[in-house]
């Protein structure tokens, strides 16, 4: 039987120096290890997501949006870079789909003297592979931490980008897993990157039908492209499911969305948030979901105005007397 040493051991009762052990400066205590904090968070201007998302998108790690086509995904984010700019912070989009045009962005709301779209010189498709994406994206965190700033990096989206091999490959390439090694490969060097650097990298993904997947009520017959490491590297994970349609004298205007943190690693995971989204140019307007969020608290009443949609009783900003605001307007 193993018997404890009667010398007393230089650690036992209290304090010490922490250099006097000779681990060297890479050690430090727990109370001063930063390595892991995230000190600044991006709002979506949702404030019931922010919440959930503990304060907002978080810098110096990685986020991933995913749906369905056509429920807001790419808008969601385009809401965000609004946020970012009007923090001061640049945001850098690899477009890989090519459907963010300009015009859109700037009805959007987007400053554009702050955001920087990649778009190689070079009509070779070898320019939008993901190795080589990966690689730009790590010059552009390295480049803006040089100068004292942090960067939002946008990849739009996983599910469209492809790998080398596959760009260079014949139609009939059978090389299963090509996509979700490349992306492997990539965050293997860009997640510790983005702490460091204090840099956000926000993935728009695409589900896809799991194959052999069994309908239930705890079993997901989905998936997202880009792989487990892609799935393990990321702080949220947060899907957008559209609920219904909203409608006004008969016409479509938007749709409820759920927003759902599939994965948290900095709050409690599992919670849905719904929020509106409008067509056009509004997206996921703050003030319209600000009120939104009023009414599921109760803080702001409303109720049926006839043609006009619902109405809302909110205090006029200059007089305090409560008005009726109808939803057509």
């Amino acid at each position: 039987m193993a018997t404890r040493a009667s010398k007393k051991s230089s650690l036992e009762g209290g304090s010490f120096d922490l250099a006097s052990l000779g681990l060297g400066d890479s050690f430090v205590s727990a109370e001063d290890y930063d390595a892991a904090s995230v000190d600044d968070f991006i709002p979506t201007g949702m404030p019931a997501l922010d919440a959930a998302l503990a304060g907002g998108i978080p810098m110096s790690r990685i986020t991933e949006i995913f749906s369905k086509e056509n429920v807001g995904k790419s808008t969601f984010v385009i809401q965000l870079n609004r946020m970012a700019n009007k923090l001061g912070i640049y945001v850098v989009w690899f477009d890989v789909e090519g459907t963010n045009n300009r015009e859109h962005l700037e009805q959007m709301g987007v400053d554009m003297s702050h955001t920087i779209m990649y778009q190689p010189k070079s009509d070779e498709l070898e320019e939008m592979a993901i190795e080589t994406m990966a690689a730009e994206m790590e010059r552009v965190m390295l480049k803006f931490h040089e100068a004292g700033q942090s960067v939002i990096i946008v990849v739009d989206s996983v599910g469209q980008s492809m790998g080398k091999s596959t760009v260079k490959g014949d139609y009939d390439l059978k090389q299963p897993g090509i996509q979700a090694k490349a992306w492997s490969q990539a965050l293997y060097k860009l997640q510790p990157l983005a702490t460091k650097t204090n840099s956000a990298l926000v993935l728009i993904n695409q589900v896809r039908d799991k194959m052999g997947g069994m309908p239930g009520p705890f079993a997901d017959t989905v998936e997202t492209p880009g792989g487990h490491v892609l799935r393990h590297a990321t702080t949220f994970r947060i899907r957008l499911d559209k609920l219904s349609s909203k409608t006004l004298a008969g016409e479509d205007f938007g749709h409820m969305t759920q927003f759902r943190l599939v994965k948290s690693k900095l709050s409690q995971p599992r919670v849905k948030v719904k929020g509106i989204w409008l067509f056009g140019v509004y997206g996921f307007h703050e003030s319209i979901n600000l009120l939104l969020d009023g009414v599921e608290a109760k803080i702001i009443k409303s109720g049926s105005g006839g043609n006009k949609g619902k109405y809302y009783k909110v205090p006029d900003p200059d007089t305090g007397e409560e008005v009726d605001i109808y939803e057509k307007d």
